[in-house]
């Protein structure tokens, strides 16, 4: 077996098929990973994330992943609000929210200190 089937075989969540498709967008690729978010806000992170500062519109690659991150931020809150938050969210997710929680995340324009 060659690495590359190894790789594939211990990381095959991360391969989809998507050969009846001559190109895809940042909409295709939340499709086929089945991102599901109701309010948009981790689509909305991943299309910031996938060109940061390369999209056209003049954002700087720092203001993109701020952007990206304030998105993010705003989904936790959400989670939050509906009660959604709970040992699911993992190590990461769990850090994220300690670092909001100290305010040391910022760029956001949201006053998290109110929310969290």
């Amino acid at each position: 077996m060659s690495n590359e089937e190894e790789i594939a075989r211990k990381h095959n969540h991360y391969f989809k098929d998507v050969e009846h498709l001559t190109e895809i967008d940042v909409y295709r690729v939340c499709g086929i990973f089945e991102v599901s978010d109701n309010c948009g806000a981790v689509q909305h992170a991943i299309k910031k994330l996938l060109l940061p500062g390369r999209r056209g519109g003049g954002k700087s690659y720092k203001k993109d992943i701020e952007e990206a991150v304030s998105a993010l931020q705003r989904k936790l809150e959400i989670m939050k609000e509906d009660g959604e938050l709970d040992t699911n969210i993992g190590i990461l997710g769990k850090a994220v929210l300690e670092e909001v929680e100290k305010g040391l995340i910022y760029g956001t324009g949201y006053d998290l200190s109110k929310i969290l």
